[in-house]
């Protein structure tokens, strides 16, 4: 079941006072203005301690601060080589079915403007930009952790450890997604049916084009319990891990009002996630514990055996619940619905959750003008397992030649890891189903190869 996250009523100014930024953004991109980093505050300290509490018992602890300039140039790069006069994004809108241009005429010439002599150029409208803030932060990473391992018995031991890092001035939502986000969207406000109006810049410059603004201007989380347990002995090594955790990040959404709207979980956050791993060579055959006096001839089939496998078993990825257009009780913004109840479905690919909107249901349509309580990635879908196992074979063929039989599976028990339903409470007969495999499941294959060592 969900529990309802309450939401306070769209604002009508930013939320966000990074620099002012909706002033810095119009100076960026009429008058330009050289970019400021204050490297000389990039203090990154490093501490680790590690204490032996008796003979089987170890202690360590530590902390770390890490800084980064930005993936592939957002932090800087992006605001100057991908604006005028260097490159021009042309923005063209229309009403309804109208058409933007015909093939034909094609589309008009975008405006290219020569640059002044004084170098602060002029955004026209109908110009996509890319903009930062004039204070440039580096994104900050601390990290910490205590660990506790204890010794079980010869070549066996247990870890718990809790793990846990905050990331500061870091872009929002996920790191697959692009780290800008739009300054220049229009505001939640149903008495303006225009949404060029309700543009923070249509007032201020006539601007009705996206601006991305590439500021790192939020925060991340993760927390994690960690377990560990592994053996070794002559024939066999386990290893197995265990980790209860959860990560909070911010999407770009609307943050430029509202920072908390579409804060919640990580997209890629599984609650709890098992992971065993063995390598095991088989006690038979020449010199090992079974059959260890065997002729050399009968050793080619009974002897140097490996058997592997690696199982993983987690929870399932988080998504959002939404509404369509109709039951959508903003114009700007996300569309998601009021929860009202308990919304665990059948749990399967045809009812995941319980869908529909209304009397009956756990979903109702927001009051008008006001975002759902349905929080940022509240519902879970499939959890994931798999197995992968090989078999190995050695030949010493002579002293310097060895031939090496390999048998594999992929997913060995051939479960079917379904991906996450459709999120549209109120969609129809395809709300609440899965249509689809996880990223990166499979079905079952097998593998054989011969590798030949000389």
């Amino acid at each position: 079941m969900i529990k309802p996250v309450a939401r306070e009523g769209q604002t009508l100014r930013p939320a966000i006072d990074r620099h002012a930024f909706p002033r810095a953004i119009g100076r960026h991109a009429g008058q330009g203005r050289a970019v400021e980093f204050e490297v000389q505050k990039a203090f990154a300290p490093r501490l680790g301690v590690a204490y032996q509490y008796n003979e089987k018992t170890v202690i360590r602890a530590g902390y770390g601060r890490s800084f980064d300039v930005g993936v592939f140039g957002s932090l800087f790069g992006h605001a100057v080589t991908q604006n005028l006069p260097v490159l021009s994004a042309q923005y063209l809108s229309t009403s309804g079915f109208n058409r933007v241009f015909t093939l034909a005429a094609g589309p008009p010439a975008p405006p290219f403007i020569d640059p002044p002599t004084n170098g602060k150029i002029k955004l026209p409208n109908g110009v996509f930009a890319r903009s930062r803030p004039f204070e440039q932060t580096l994104p900050t990473v601390d990290a910490w952790n205590v660990t506790v391992q204890y010794k079980l018995k010869q070549n066996t031991s247990a870890e718990f450890a809790y793990v846990g890092n905050k990331g500061t001035h870091v872009f929002s939502g996920f790191q697959g997604s692009t780290p800008a986000f739009n300054v220049n969207q229009s505001i939640n406000d149903l008495s303006q049916p225009d949404a060029d109006k309700r543009k923070p810049f249509f007032s201020k410059f006539g601007w009705m084009q996206g601006i991305d603004f590439f500021c790192n201007c939020n925060d991340n989380r993760y927390n994690a319990f960690q377990a560990k347990f592994e053996t070794r002995v002559a024939d066999l090594n386990i290893l197995a891990h265990y980790t209860l955790a959860h990560a909070t990040t911010e999407d770009g959404d609307y943050i430029i009002y509202d920072s908390k709207l579409n804060q919640g979980t990580a997209v890629d956050d599984r609650k709890h996630v098992f992971f065993l791993s063995e390598v095991w060579d088989l006690p038979f055959g020449k010199g090992k514990k079974h059959f260890g006096g065997v002729s050399k001839a009968a050793d080619l089939f009974i002897g140097c055996w490996q058997v592997n496998t690696v199982t993983s078993v987690s929870s399932g990825l988080p998504f959002t619940p939404s509404v369509s257009g109709a039951n959508c009780s903003v114009n700007a913004g996300p569309c998601r619905p009021d929860v009202t109840g308990d919304t665990d479905g059948n749990k399967d690919r045809n009812n995941w959750f319980k869908v529909g909107i209304g009397t009956g249901t756990p979903w109702a349509k927001a009051a008008t003008g006001r975002f759902g309580n349905a929080g940022r990635n509240s519902l879970r879908g499939p959890g994931f397992f798999n197995t992968d196992a090989s078999l190995f074979k050695k030949f010493h063929l002579t002293e310097g030649i060895k031939l090496e039989f390999r048998a594999e599976a992929f997913n060995l028990f051939n479960h079917v890891n379904l991906n996450n339903p459709d999120n549209c409470v109120d969609c129809g007969s395809n709300a609440g189903k899965i249509n689809g495999l996880a990223p990166g499941s499979t079905m079952r294959q097998f593998q054989f190869g011969l590798r030949l060592n000389f």
